[in-house]
C-alpha cells in the first residue's frame, strides 16, 4: 500500500510532465528500433525535469540487475552477430571499473545505421553499422560513453517507473521490457547527460590504459555520417541546432593534444 501511495502522484505527475514535454518539444514518440532519431551518442540540448520525479521512486539496484535479465533474454538473438566476440571482448576491459552489481553485456543489432543505445542492468545495444565504421579504439570510446549513462544511472532513471509498476504487481518484468527498451531508444537524453557520460568514457579510457583519441575521433566519424545520411536522404538535419557535438568534438581533441604535450 505504502508503494501504491507513493507511486499514484509521481506517476500523474510524471504524465504531466511528458504531455507538457511531447507538445513543446514535439517527439516523435513512434516505437521503431531501426528508425529512431539518428545519432543518439551526438546529444540533445534540452534538459528534461524527468529526473527529479523519477529519483523518488522506490526501487533499487537490485531491481535494476533484475532488469537488466530480462533485457538480455530480449536481445540474446544479438549474440549470433560476427562482431559479438569483437565488442564483448573491449566491453571486459572496461568493465572492470564498473561499481554496479551486475555484468555488462552488448549486443549487436542487424541495422546498417550506426548507434549505440545504454539500457539499465548492465546492457548495451550497437548496430551492425556502428561497428563496421569504428575501430577498435573507437568502440571503446563509445561504449565508455554508454556505460557512464548506466554507471551514472540515467538509464535505469528512464524505467523506474515501469519497475516499480512491477513490484504492484501490474506487469510481469518480461512484459515490461518492451515499453521501456521503447523509451530508452526513443528518448534522447539531457545534454548534461551527455557531457556527464563523455567525461566517464574518457576517465575510464584512461584508467584502463586504453586509448582516448577514439573519443574524438568516433564523434568526428559520426558526425560525418550524419552529413552524409542528410544528403542521401535529403531529409532537415535534426542536429542542425545542436552545435555542441562541435564543441565536443573541440574539447577532447585540445584534451588530447594537451595530454600529449604533457604526458
Amino acid at each position: 500500500m505504502k508503494i501504491k501511495f507513493i507511486f499514484l502522484p509521481i506517476s500523474i505527475a510524471l504524465i504531466i510532465f511528458l504531455i507538457i514535454n511531447l507538445y513543446y518539444q514535439k517527439i516523435d514518440s513512434k516505437i521503431d528500433f531501426s528508425s529512431s532519431a539518428f545519432f543518439r551518442l551526438m546529444g540533445a540540448s534540452a534538459e528534461s525535469l524527468t529526473g527529479i520525479l523519477v529519483k523518488s521512486v522506490p526501487v533499487d539496484n537490485l531491481d535494476e540487475k533484475e532488469y537488466g535479465e530480462a533485457l538480455k533474454e530480449r536481445f540474446s538473438p544479438g549474440k549470433k552477430n560476427i562482431s559479438y566476440n569483437r565488442i564483448n571482448n573491449i566491453m571486459k576491459i572496461l568493465a572492470v571499473k564498473k561499481k554496479k552489481n551486475f555484468d555488462y553485456e552488448v549486443f549487436v543489432l542487424e541495422d546498417l545505421t550506426p548507434n549505440a543505445y545504454a539500457m539499465p542492468g548492465g546492457v548495451i545495444v550497437v548496430t551492425r553499422g556502428l561497428c563496421n565504421l569504428m575501430n577498435d579504439d573507437e568502440l571503446a570510446a563509445i561504449l565508455g560513453h554508454e556505460m557512464g549513462h548506466i554507471e551514472l544511472s540515467h538509464a535505469f532513471d528512464k524505467v523506474r517507473i515501469e519497475i516499480a509498476a512491477k513490484k504492484m504487481k501490474i506487469e510481469t518484468l518480461g512484459e515490461m521490457t518492451h515499453i521501456g527498451t521503447s523509451i530508452i531508444i526513443n528518448n534522447i537524453y539531457s545534454m548534461a547527460q551527455e557531457n556527464e557520460a563523455d567525461e566517464y568514457a574518457w576517465s575510464i579510457l584512461r584508467e584502463t590504459n586504453l586509448k582516448t583519441k577514439g573519443l574524438p575521433d568516433a564523434l568526428i566519424k559520426l558526425k560525418n555520417e550524419n552529413v552524409k545520411y542528410i544528403k542521401k536522404t535529403e531529409s532537415v538535419d535534426y542536429f542542425s541546432s545542436h552545435p555542441p557535438i562541435d564543441k565536443r568534438i573541440e574539447k577532447f581533441t585540445e584534451r588530447e593534444r594537451i595530454m600529449k604535450k604533457n604526458p
